[in-house]
């Protein structure tokens, strides 16, 4: 089998694998057959050096096709004309020729080897396509014997094991009934070593700059035809929202793959009768009932676009709690066409009701969205019908972080909402916000009840009974010390029902017993 063989067995796969990544995305198969490329390209670039006659017009031309071929794979790939976040394989390829001749100009020097490490470290700096396992494979080709076919399928087989551990390794090294195709896909490229042990040494056809335009020409095509689909189907398939935090987004108008980011958003979709569509969460997410085993657990502060983007998600719902400043980590996810609306952490009861109502319009469940409005509402209105009546108030201390960082809440939240509801007051009712304390100010205040929700250390209530100088707290003088649900009171949804009854029950367990 001739080079030119192998180039064409190369493109075809490649063809293929962007058609199921861009076009025909739930096709496995497409992307399987595309992983024979990067092993045959590699092999090929470094046989070309070998055999050129000119390494620096080879890297030339690599680096210029590279550059070129970066708005192409931008379009086609990250739905932007120009997009910095990955970057085409033209430029592993590139680096790992590069690897090879500063290897092979300091071959008699000990520092031989930094130099294909340093192009590893930039490739993955630059997060080329196959970034350094794609430099590696082809410094590796370089170095083993020739015409030793068992070399080239234990260099091909290493490259599909690291490739399959990646793919593990960004489904948290859990093998689901939906991940267990795609993390085995990448030990498809293996096969890439049957054509590779056919080779032949020799040249075959001679159309040098037919495959380097092929690269960019073939994404550029794709990414019309994928705008062109989609544009067909847009008015159809999607409408126009507003987000709650007032951004416009394009969403599918049948959603049946969901990645909920945040555990608030999904108590809200399990209690719309929709935790079978989650594919994906975050990792607090997992306890909530109904949430599916299989759904994927991902870490959103720092979300993986890749891993994101495996599990074919058609939205994201985000919270307030995955934004850091102002960069929106899920930008590359945007680009790439998925759909991702953010919903600002709820400060208010007011607010909860407009998040149910956003996430049931969105989801289609509006009729049970109400419902849930509806109940809640009841539920808060008998307790607020006796808390009326109260007249001595009691004075409650509400932790949320315990000692030396005591942490808790005053005016302009729901939690202080629901002491005013069953008629108790806040002892920093008069302060806004979730505010860091001392306990000489909780002492200093005295009150008559101290609650927590801190459920992450050994006997939370012992452990306030006695620190210094809450013994002459009336509190825990008269054993008022409770314990409220973390979940039900720190999440912002209907659950926060359930925290209600658990203050009432706790504060005044004489007015409310028959509500219990």
């Amino acid at each position: 089998m001739t080079a030119f063989a192998l180039k064409l067995i190369a493109i075809a796969a490649m063809t293929l694998d962007h058609l199921g990544a861009v076009i025909f995305t739930g096709s496995i198969a497409l992307r399987a057959i595309g992983r024979l490329t990067m092993p045959i390209m590699s092999y090929l670039i470094a046989e070309g050096y070998r055999h050129t006659s000119n390494k620096t017009k080879y890297l030339c031309r690599l680096l210029v096709f590279a550059a070129i071929s970066e708005i192409p794979f931008d379009m086609a790939f990250n739905n932007a004309v120009l997009e910095f976040s990955s970057q085409n394989v033209m430029l592993t390829l590139a680096l790992g020729l590069c690897a090879i001749w500063l290897y092979d100009k300091n071959k008699h020097s000990i520092l031989k080897y930094l130099y294909p490490f340093l192009m590893c470290f930039i490739a993955e700096l630059l997060l080329t396509d196959y970034s350094s396992l794609g430099v590696a494979l082809i410094f590796i080709f370089y170095l083993m014997p020739q015409n030793k076919p068992l070399y080239i399928l234990l260099a091909v087989a290493g490259f599909s094991g690291f490739m399959c551990f990646n793919s593990l390794a960004a489904y948290g090294f859990r093998i689901t009934q939906y991940s267990f195709g795609r993390i085995l896909m990448p030990a498809c490229a293996v096969f890439a070593a049957i054509p590779l042990m056919l080779y032949n040494k020799k040249r075959g056809c001679n159309i040098k700059y037919f495959f380097y335009a092929y690269y960019p020409l073939h994404l550029l095509i794709i990414a019309f035809a994928a705008s062109g689909c989609t544009s067909a189907e847009k008015v159809e398939q999607t409408k126009t929202i507003t987000d709650l935090s007032g951004k416009q987004i394009d969403v599918p108008v049948k959603i049946e793959r969901i990645i909920s980011a945040a555990p608030s958003n999904t108590e809200i979709i399990a209690a719309l009768g929709l935790a079978d569509k989650i594919v994906a969460s975050d990792s607090f997410s997992a306890e909530v009932e109904g949430v599916p085993s299989s759904a994927v657990k991902m870490d959103f502060m720092t979300p993986n676009a890749e891993a994101i983007m495996s599990a074919e998600p058609d939205i994201i719902i985000a919270s307030g709690i995955n934004l850091s400043g102002t960069d929106d980590p899920f930008a590359a996810v945007s680009q790439s066409g998925v759909p991702v609306v953010y919903i600002p952490s709820a400060q208010s009861i007011d607010e909860i009701y407009k998040s149910i109502e956003f996430l049931s319009d969105l989801l289609d469940k509006k009729a049970q969205g109400e419902k849930i409005i509806a109940d809640m509402k009841k539920e808060i209105e008998k307790y607020s019908e006796i808390g009326k009546t109260i007249k001595d108030k009691k004075r409650v201390y509400f932790e949320i972080s315990p000692a030396p960082n005591l942490y808790t809440f005053g005016s302009q939240t729901y939690l202080n909402e629901l002491l005013n509801i069953v008629g108790a007051e806040n002892i920093y009712g008069l302060q806004n916000s979730w505010l860091s304390i001392s306990a000489e100010s909780v002492i200093a205040e005295n009150p008559d009840v101290i609650l927590t929700n801190v459920n992450y250390i050994d006997n939370p209530i012992d452990e306030i009974k006695k620190r210094e100088g809450f013994g002459q707290i009336n509190a825990v003088k008269n054993n008022q010390v409770y314990l409220i649900d973390a979940n039900a009171s720190s999440r912002p949804t209907h659950n926060i029902v359930k925290a209600l009854k658990q203050i009432a029950a706790s504060v005044y367990p004489e007015k409310y017993e028959k509500q219990a």
